[in-house]
């Protein structure tokens, strides 16, 4: 019992005050004491439940959001490498929906000198039916590989992924080989980064758009193998990609790479190409997007979502709804992700955890930016997509500190 409680029921069991107070006045007043008591202690008794129901709840919206995004398809896997990789040409890593008779097989993804363990369907055949196309872009010094979590769930969804390796000048992983990262390699690694903020998507930004060329054009490759992958009577994808529906995802230094094909760097742009972009933690200044025009978001081609973290770091005083979502035209989205840095948006250098699906089900932010990334591109690219896959709502959630949207053709 509270000392509030307890004081009132000592008062009002009191010998003095029976007797000194008539009982026209004693019954009323004991009447209204015991009601307010009644109350305290409903309430009392009730606050501690609550709190603990709130936060069961917390927990099961994460676990919801991860279980709802482990369901779908199999996932198939391949690895599509060029006969000599020299210049656009370069290897690609490919997730797509898997035929429900393939079988999984314990494998792993190579990241730098680590190594997660992942279930995928290794060259199997695709599942019935036509599968819009999503090209991912990873940022500085990654690879193909880097938000894997994402790309095996939007295979499960429906979609075929292509993710290309950047041939940037230094790098920590690749999709298909291990690469070991020592100090100095390391320290190459940062000073690259640091000078890609500072100069190439800053204060030159301009020459940062002629240096960094090659990735546009490395994402387009990706675009036309895929053409060809879907062309080839051999391939395991032949007439199952729906090249009318093409998303871009970019992280970081591939969000930029991704907003220029969608339309921010006219050069590269090509009306009806890019249906839909999602630019994940991508770099925020004045600068970057003042090349081409004064204002190049204005130039996209699609709709646009913008996602960052509310703790990052590496890109400091982000003003992403000032700097990027407003010069955009609508259809446009902008969501900040609860207790996410800018490496939350990929998988770091895999050390995090050693199986691929804790990714999602040991993070709620990483369950936040997969399933607002994939609401976003089932929004406009799976309207009149054949494959049986519930779209997923574009909304608010768990992991999800804000998010607005805005789209006038379709309140």
């Amino acid at each position: 019992m509270t000392p509030i409680l307890k004081t009132t029921l000592d008062l009002l069991n009191s010998k003095s005050l029976s007797t000194s107070l008539p009982e026209s006045v004693l019954r009323p007043a004991l009447i209204f004491f015991w009601l307010l008591i009644f109350i305290l202690l409903a309430l009392y008794g009730s606050l501690p439940v609550c709190a603990e129901q709130a936060a069961n709840t917390a927990g099961s919206a994460g676990k919801v959001n991860a279980v709802e995004l482990a369901k779908g398809y199999e996932v198939g896997y391949l690895v599509d490498k060029p006969s000599q990789p020299t210049g656009s040409k370069v290897v690609l890593a490919v997730w797509y929906p898997a035929s429900a008779c393939s079988s999984s097989t314990r494998s792993e993804y190579i990241l730098g000198e680590n190594r997660v363990e992942t279930e995928l369907s290794l060259s199997a055949k695709a599942a019935a039916g036509k599968f819009p196309l999503v090209l991912y872009a990873h940022g500085a010094a990654g690879c193909g590989l880097s938000s894997f979590f994402l790309c095996e769930a939007l295979a499960r969804k429906g979609y075929v992924v292509v993710a290309p390796d950047f041939s940037d000048p230094c790098y920590a992983s690749r999709i298909d080989r291990a690469v070991k990262t020592g100090k100095e390699e390391t320290r190459e690694i940062w000073a690259f980064i640091h000078r890609l903020i500072d100069e190439g998507l800053g204060e030159e930004a301009g020459q940062g758009r002629k240096q960094y060329a090659y990735r546009p054009k490395q994402l387009l490759y990706a675009l036309k193998q895929a053409h060809k992958i879907n062309r080839c009577r051999q391939s395991l994808l032949y007439r199952h990609i729906d090249l009318k529906k093409v998303g871009v995802v970019g992280h970081s230094f591939g969000a930029w790479t991704g907003l220029l094909v969608s339309g921010a760097e006219p050069r590269f742009f090509r009306r009806g190409r890019v249906d839909a972009m999602v630019s994940l933690s991508g770099p925020v200044n004045e600068r970057v997007f003042a090349v081409a025009s004064k204002n190049d978001l204005a130039l996209l081609g699609c709709p646009v979502m913008y996602q960052y973290g509310d703790s990052e770091k590496l890109f400091k005083d982000r003003q992403d709804r000032k700097l990027l979502y407003l010069p955009s035209k609508e259809p446009k989205a902008l969501a900040c992700i609860k207790g996410a840095n800018h490496f939350t948006f990929s998988c770091g250098s895999g050390k995090e955890f050693g199986i691929a699906g804790d990714y999602l089900a040991k993070s709620p932010a990483r369950a936040a930016i997969t399933r607002l990334t994939i609401a976003f591109l089932d929004r406009y690219l799976k309207a009149t997509t054949s494959d049986d896959s519930k779209p997923l709502k574009l909304d608010g959630g768990e992991g999800v500190s804000s998010l607005e949207f805005a789209d006038k053709l379709r309140r």
